[in-house]
């Protein structure tokens, strides 16, 4: 079967930079079920996956429009190495991650170390750049009647009983 309005796809897929690389834990591979058509989905993805059948396998391009937007010079800024837990893990053009006191994990680029400070980019690795996603699509099926349903988040009278 085809993917096409009103079938529910399931894809494993990975992300890829078209230049520079992504951290370890947006290297996975991930999972993702939707109905095509009807589900929110990247443009970009949809319009590629349309057409292909269970097994198939594809790369995509998505520009950054799609993903995590431009590049935000705002998001750079100098913070003092005391307020790091562990700076000796700090490499200049590594992505550096820590757990905040709220349990958040908070990351940056490091751009540069000024001795007691850091220039850290705070945009997403993927900010201004065209992600790859390898896809593999592992199932099309039509949607039910309880899928559309689903999709819609109605729920389905139940009779008394």
């Amino acid at each position: 079967m085809e993917i096409e309005e009103n079938t529910v796809v399931k894809i494993n897929y990975s992300l890829h930079l078209q230049t520079g690389e992504l951290p370890e834990r947006l290297r996975q591979s991930f999972t993702s079920k939707f109905i095509y058509g009807k589900d929110r989905i990247l443009p970009a993805l949809e319009k590629a996956i349309a057409g292909h059948k269970e097994g198939d396998e594809l790369e995509v391009s998505v520009p950054p429009e799609q993903t995590y937007g431009p590049h935000d010079p705002g998001l750079v800024n100098e913070i003092s190495i005391a307020d790091i837990r562990h700076p000796e893990k700090l490499r200049v053009g590594s992505y550096y991650e820590e757990t905040g006191p709220d349990g958040r994990t908070v990351g940056f680029s490091v751009n540069k170390i000024r001795g007691d400070s850091v220039l850290a980019d705070f945009n997403h690795p993927a900010a201004g750049k065209d992600i790859i996603l390898k896809v593999k699509i592992t199932e099309v099926r039509p949607a039910s009647f309880m899928d559309l349903v689903a999709s819609m988040n109605l729920s389905v009278p139940r009779g008394k009983g």
